[in-house]
């Protein structure tokens, strides 16, 4: 045990409390926490600590290979027991540092501040940046300033980052850090409403192993900065861009062509996007769990699946067609090549222009959906319910509200058959009402 303070004492406690939260994270990041400490190895001491010669023999404790310590040390979720076992000695030291780092914790201004100084040091006992994977400034994002963020540029080895809300921030602090991030693995920029195409195609050009970005309401970005992304990031998984009215299909098309991973993809209020890009999505992201298209106003049944009765060739039909394109209002049906098996979460809310056909073709594809969203579907019967009836035990969610032409006898059909329906919304109104069938 060590004598004295260790040499990293003064310089590793970030902790606003005793209690600090290692698992305060935007929702967008939903992977397991295990896939980005599984690398961690005993961290390298500066030249100058690391001439230091050893005061005090190895304890038996010190003695333990350094992968089982790590092992221990990795189920140690608070930041002060983390803290305590860096000054058990030098090799705990070593393997516990970059634990005590990979996620720093702040949910003051003022330890945010102490970070970034600590950072900018040249006496550091460790390089500290190059131990940084995750950070979440969600608490602080009103105080994050161009200059302060800046000084993030030396984290190389940084894998999610969290701006939510940072308003303050523009392209000349991002476009100093993204591209200097190429571990980068999910960025949420959720309200950096000064964001632009600039550091976007920026961060593209660096970030080859993206899986998820959230851009949710900068509203300044076009198509150039989701064609880039599209083009240099293959691996993306999930991508949000609710009310970013400036994209159009041509963007949409090109992630949906050349991400064909895609998981999740959130559209709403994307005014521009039509029924092309959206089939794109059909035709290439059979992956796809989470689809939100939520007011996207010019959508029609030619969005969607064609249902079966309607997937019949007529007879005497030309064998040879023409591979032109064809104007909108002559899509011809939609026959994706294999069933969404993966999809779970469906929302149409206010696609005014979809009739029951698109709900048949969509239940025919996608028949293990659990959360269905259909709110301000105006034109949609009974029919419509008789489709979502065909769903039966696997539908837990379904919102059908201001669907002024349902009655009675397709929702006592959809009671029987979705089983295990928990929640429905039939109001005119936005009240949500609790189903208790078992």
């Amino acid at each position: 045990m060590y004598s004295r303070h260790s040499p990293a004492q003064s310089n590793t406690s970030l902790s606003d409390n005793d209690d600090d939260d290692f698992n305060v994270k935007s929702a967008f990041f939903r992977d397991n926490d295990a896939d980005s400490t599984a690398t961690i190895i005993p961290a390298h001491w500066s030249t100058r600590r690391g001439s230091l010669p050893l005061s005090t023999p190895l304890s038996h404790a010190s003695r333990l290979p350094p992968e089982i310590l790590i092992h221990i040390l990795k189920h140690l979720h608070s930041s002060r027991d983390l803290y305590h076992a860096l000054l058990v000695s030098r090799a705990w030291c070593e393997c516990s540092v970059e634990l005590l780092w990979y996620r720093p914790s702040f949910s003051k201004f003022s330890t945010l501040v102490k970070m970034m100084r600590v950072l900018s040091r040249d006496d550091q006992t460790f390089i500290y940046a190059q131990f940084i994977r995750r950070l979440n400034f969600l608490c602080v994002g009103n105080d994050l300033s161009d200059s302060l963020f800046s000084r993030l540029s030396h984290c190389v080895r940084l894998e999610r980052l969290t701006l939510i809300n940072c308003t303050s921030l523009s392209d000349d602090g991002l476009t100093r850090v993204l591209p200097r991030c190429p571990n980068l693995v999910a960025l949420d920029l959720t309200g950096v409403s000064e964001v632009t195409d600039r550091s976007i195609v920026a961060l593209a050009a660096s970030a080859k192993r993206l899986q998820g970005i959230n851009l949710t309401g900068c509203k300044k970005l076009t198509d150039e900065s989701v064609l880039a992304l599209a083009a240099s990031c293959p691996l993306l998984r999930r991508v949000k861009l609710s009310n970013v009215e400036q994209v159009t299909d041509e963007s949409i098309s090109g992630l949906a062509r050349s991400c064909p991973l895609l998981l999740e993809i959130d559209l709403n209020n994307c005014k521009n996007v039509t029924d092309i890009s959206v089939r794109e999505l059909w035709m290439h992201s059979v992956q796809m769990r989470e689809m939100r298209l939520s007011l996207c106003i010019e959508l029609t049944d030619a969005a969607f699946p064609t249902p079966p009765r309607r997937d019949i060739a007529l007879p005497g039909g030309n064998p040879f067609p023409s591979s032109a394109p064809l104007p909108v209002n002559e899509l011809p049906p939609l026959r994706v090549p294999q069933p969404f098996e993966q999809l779970r979460m469906l929302d149409l809310t206010g696609c005014a222009h979809i009739t029951d056909d698109a709900i048949e073709g969509i239940v025919s594809v996608a028949p293990k959906i659990r959360n269905l969203v259909l709110a301000k579907c105006s034109q949609l019967t009974d029919s419509a319910v008789e489709s979502i009836c065909k769903l039966g035990k696997g539908l837990h969610y379904l919102h059908l509200g201001h669907a002024q032409a349902i009655t009675d006898r397709s929702i006592n059909s959809l009671v029987r058959s979705c089983t295990r329906l928990r929640y429905i919304d039939l109001a005119s109104e936005l009240l949500l009402f609790l189903i208790g069938v078992c």
